[in-house]
């Protein structure tokens, strides 16, 4: 839970979650991964909108995936650190090839502030967003 009084300030990051992908069997081979949000803002293709709780559009999420070597072809961007920020309208996916046949991604999902009035900001906020993998 977060508390209201602290989505302040224009752009800061509230708050992060570890959110890990589990590729099974699919070591030695090419895959591609990519990200389509449910709400998508139309400034910024890599800023996910929430669907309800949030009509003002206070908040919005980023998907963050480790740049390593087994994970190449993403888009970074000032504040993305040492991560592949996804694109969550479907476009710039991920090249990813496995070494393992359980193979862990340690992706995160980042809260951010845009320094909008959260007036209307409601107590839950919620969406969503698919992840699609095609082999190649």
């Amino acid at each position: 839970a977060i508390d209201k009084k602290s989505i302040i300030g224009d752009g800061s990051y509230v708050a992060t979650k570890t959110m890990d992908i589990t590729l099974s069997g699919c070591s030695g081979k090419t895959l591609l991964m990519s990200t389509r949000a449910h709400a998508i803002s139309p400034t910024l293709n890599v800023d996910g909108y929430f669907s309800s709780g949030d009509p003002d559009h206070a908040l919005i999420y980023r998907i963050f995936v480790p740049r390593i070597t087994e994970i190449t072809g993403g888009k970074s961007i000032t504040g993305s650190g040492s991560n592949w920020i996804m694109h969550v309208d479907n476009t710039v996916p991920l090249t990813i090839k496995p070494n393992s046949d359980n193979y862990r991604i340690a992706s995160s999902i980042a809260l951010r502030s845009l320094g909008k009035n959260i007036t209307n900001l409601g107590t839950t906020v919620s969406g969503g967003f698919d992840y699609t993998f095609t082999y190649q």
